[in-house]
């Protein structure tokens, strides 16, 4: 009875790291190809908030065993990394563009003070 016990909390366990690699998959997959749109952002919420009602379906009382924590650490640090990857990169991006901003402003505002000075 205690190996039964034992094996179903595996498959549960197992089930719930399975759908996360699922996720993670993907959102690794179109973070390589054409990053993230508001849309996406928005999807990966949604999963992220499946994900959580999956592990709050856990009693919290499984034991996991040492492969299973490796893949559930392997698994966050690939979500974690490709989310610095993600938005590193859109930070970059945003910085550049506020910076651009900045400049077309002082641009701007050369413009603007020259025609002061002609009227």
């Amino acid at each position: 009875m205690e190996v039964l016990s034992q094996q179903l909390e595996d498959k549960k366990v197992d089930n719930y790291l399975n759908k996360y690699e699922e996720v993670v998959k993907k959102w690794e997959s179109k973070s390589s190809s054409s990053g993230f749109s508001l849309s996406d952002i928005t999807e990966m919420n949604s999963s992220n908030l499946e994900l959580l009602s999956e592990a709050n379906k856990l009693k919290g009382d499984e034991t996991w065993s040492d492969s299973q924590l490796n893949r559930l650490s392997d698994v966050s640090m690939r979500f974690a990394k490709m989310l610095t990857k993600q938005y590193g990169s859109s930070m970059g991006d945003l910085d550049k563009s506020l910076n651009d901003l900045d400049k077309a402003t002082k641009d701007f505002e050369k413009e603007m003070q020259k025609l002061k000075d002609m009227y």
